[in-house]
């Protein structure tokens, strides 16, 4: 296919990728894959892999509409529903995903996690931003370098900025294991909107792990108890953030290395659900429900009698 029938051929899927993904699509976006095309144009995927870039996601179905990828694809082990897997790295496996907040809104951002870790950090203003971090190092001859050099020569220095994240780090009023904060409309006239969680999070995570260490059950399962309860009272009164602040913590207390992996399972999805209904962004709810049934399925050969008996049949039961 010709570069320009490729580059109209993505125009006409920019609304099928923006539907699946959830996400308006970032103004470099075709640029990208229409450099990549010209890179490689069998298979534009694999146009910077002499960066050790695979681009995946949004850019397989830009690639082709008909591709099965979507917003429940590239999913790492406790993804949020706010990031959308982009590109990975083809030699340490990092991932790297666009950010934001609500569903259907420019991302702000790329963020990355390792692989085996559920914490991210912002690498990027945008694919663009990313790619250019990727060069640095000794000069090359590849085509593709020599390329992507030149694009990123016309780029729109904006593109190439963190303006939109830093902007979100002003409004953050929270902070969450996962790394990417709680940024929740807050009225500080009638200080509604969000407030802490009863513990701290050192004191949270001490009760997740004695519960999945089997020590003090009862004694950590109470606490919890307490934190939902007040959890459920912040709702009633407009301070939507702590409930989703603590379905932020309980999403990433599991682990899939752990006894009982999906031990938080079932606590983060009623909690998470509820505060992507109350903040208006119940689109994240399906992304939600299909990431945790991955994680289960990843521990389907987990014996469930490793569950201690307290927890059966309560929020921490994850059946």
């Amino acid at each position: 296919m010709a570069l320009s029938k490729k580059r109209k051929f993505a125009e006409d899927v920019r609304q099928i990728v923006e539907e699946r993904f959830q996400f308006t699509l970032p103004e470099d976006m075709l640029d990208i894959y229409t450099l990549a095309s010209e890179i490689n144009s069998n298979y534009p995927l694999l146009a910077f892999e002499p960066l050790k870039i695979r681009l995946v996601g949004p850019f397989e179905v830009l690639h082709d509409s008909l591709a099965k990828t979507d917003a429940h694809t590239w999913r790492f082990w406790a993804d949020p529903p706010e990031v959308t897997t982009v590109a990975v790295d083809i030699e340490n496996g990092t991932h790297f995903a666009y950010f934001r907040d609500s569903p259907g809104e420019l991302p702000v951002g790329i963020v990355s996690a390792r692989k085996g870790s559920n914490k991210f950090a912002f690498v990027a203003a945008s694919i663009s931003a990313l790619l250019k971090i990727k060069m640095v190092g000794p000069p090359t001859e590849e085509k593709s370098i020599a390329l992507l050099r030149s694009y990123l020569s016309r780029v729109p220095k904006a593109l190439l900025e963190s303006a939109s994240w830093r902007a979100r780090e002003a409004r953050l009023v929270g902070s969450t294991s996962l790394g990417l904060g709680v940024c929740v409309r807050y009225d500080k006239k009638r200080q509604t909107g969000y407030r802490a969680l009863l513990v701290s999070k050192k004191e949270l995570r001490r009760m997740f792990e004695g519960i999945k260490q089997k020590t003090g059950v009862e004694k950590n399962r109470r606490k919890l108890e307490e934190v939902f309860n007040w959890v459920n009272i912040g709702n009633d009164e407009m301070d939507f953030g702590q409930g989703f602040e603590l379905g932020c913590e309980l999403f990433a207390a599991d682990s899939p290395s752990d006894e009982q992996p999906v031990a938080f399972c079932k606590a983060a999805s009623i909690f998470l659900r509820n505060a992507y209904s109350l903040l208006g962004r119940q689109a994240w709810i399906a992304v939600l429900e299909a990431a945790i049934e991955g994680m289960k399925k990843m521990s389907a050969q987990r014996n469930r009698d490793g569950m201690p008996e307290a927890l059966k049949g309560s929020y921490l039961d994850s059946k």
